[in-house]
């Protein structure tokens, strides 16, 4: 609900309903039907959460991250470690000053609608300046890792 810009009041709550492998909540409802009635009451739709996910700050995109990262290693046994010894570090996969090493010039800038080259300059910064902050920019890294980048 949260990256949908819904309250923040049950997030903890709803990203650990999310990550468990229950079948329903304490209040007997399926995690599907918690999620219907978010939607049917107009708190949440694809549009906002699209929305959230290209303009998710940094604190919640961590959390995020980091929430999808415990879910893996739960999920596959073949990962012993269930749980993160590390303190992630949220990276920016394109720079934030991106126009320093990564120049439209020779990293050209595509349309995320059809996949063409986007000649305009401004439209090109436009572009890259907004994905900065989406959550597909983003990973984390262990400290000593991200110092290096």
């Amino acid at each position: 609900s949260v990256v949908a810009g819904a309250s923040v009041k049950n997030f903890n709550k709803e990203c650990k309903m999310i990550l468990s492998r229950e079948k329903s909540l304490s209040d007997g409802k399926s995690l599907d039907e918690y999620f219907a009635e978010k939607v049917a009451s107009g708190e949440i739709d694809d549009a906002s959460v699209r929305k959230g996910l290209r303009d998710i700050s940094n604190k919640h995109a961590k959390i995020v991250l980091f929430w999808l990262e415990l879910k893996y290693r739960a999920e596959h046994d073949a990962i012993e470690v269930k749980k993160l010894l590390f303190k992630p570090e949220l990276e920016h996969v394109m720079p934030q000053k991106w126009e320093e090493n990564w120049p439209t010039a020779v990293v050209p800038v595509v349309s995320v609608d059809d996949g063409s080259v986007i000649a305009d300059i401004e439209k090109q910064k436009a572009v890259r300046n907004s994905a900065i902050y989406e959550i597909g920019n983003m990973t984390l890294l262990k400290k000593h890792l991200n110092d290096s980048i």
